[in-house]
């Protein structure tokens, strides 16, 4: 990928553990908003390298925990770290992560945090109040509202989406 169709976001901050998890700091978009892309671009000696997600954890607003796919030691990870973040220029025109994320979560599996297992996104619908997720969960129709506050983290790699709901949000469901 070429530098010029790319615009920084962030950079690579630290390793953390030995499982070769890295802490990204972004100074250009907020951190919810990577979780609508499978990979981003690594600045390598001037080359932009793409890494896919392998597990992407919001730690608040402007950083997050991630793993990726071909990173396994702690070694590897601090390789990483310093470098700095790119994502494709017309990336850069998405208003919002809900919006980013319209097309790339249909098919996701949606696990709650304290109730496990909702059901699976068949829908991304698109309001003027609110965008939410038509979830079918057991044969039913769930609405979650697709806010970042609700958003724990995307596991692109199994197509999951991990959600910490307000109690009582998916009772109003049923």
């Amino acid at each position: 990928m070429d530098k010029s169709s790319c615009y920084c976001v962030g950079r690579i901050i630290k390793s953390f553990g030995y499982k070769g998890n890295l802490i990204l700091l972004f100074e250009r978009l907020d951190a919810h908003a990577c979780t609508a892309f499978p990979s981003i671009f690594v600045d390598i000696e001037g080359e932009l390298v793409p890494f896919f997600f392998e597990d992407y954890q919001v730690r608040d607003d402007h950083t997050a925990m991630v793993r990726f796919d071909d990173i396994l030691s702690e070694d590897q990870a601090r390789k990483l770290v310093s470098r700095d973040l790119y994502l494709p220029r017309e990336t850069e025109t998405e208003p919002d992560h809900a919006r980013s994320m319209q097309s790339r979560i249909e098919g996701y599996k949606v696990f709650d945090q304290d109730k496990g297992y909702v059901g699976t996104v068949r829908e991304f619908v698109r309001l003027k109040e609110q965008d939410l997720l038509r979830v079918d969960g057991h044969g039913k129709e769930i609405l979650i509202p697709a806010v970042e506050p609700f958003i724990e983290r995307m596991d692109h790699r199994n197509r999951e989406l991990h959600l910490d709901l307000p109690e009582g949000l998916l009772d109003l469901n049923a």
